[in-house]
């Protein structure tokens, strides 16, 4: 396999959440930066501000993999809510339940 086999397109894999999910692991690290990234989406839209936020890492990383399920969880997308390990996310970010046809990509 070629590096480019695992690049995730972001606006193609918000489409297809099913097989994003099914390739994404969710460690600690990740959680927690979901959890932070929602957060940021969340107070941005209480404030009714813009905001900006930048994320980082070497080709290969997982930006877009993580930008594309953060955008799913921010537009309530069921199939990334049922992942058990990010259930207690839905209860901290209620928020997303109401903002069902938001995506932030």
């Amino acid at each position: 396999m070629t590096k480019s086999a695992f690049v995730v397109r972001l606006a193609e894999a918000v489409h297809h959440p099913d097989a994003l999910m099914a390739t994404y692991a969710i460690t600690p690290d990740i959680h927690a930066a979901l959890d932070r990234g929602l957060g940021l989406v969340g107070n941005a839209l209480h404030e009714q501000r813009n905001d900006a936020a930048f994320i980082h890492g070497s080709f290969g990383s997982g930006k877009s993999h993580f930008m594309a399920v953060l955008s799913l969880l921010a537009g309530n997308a069921e199939r990334a809510w049922r992942e058990p390990s990010l259930h207690d996310l839905l209860v901290k970010h209620e928020w997303v339940k109401a903002k069902n046809s938001f995506v932030c990509i």
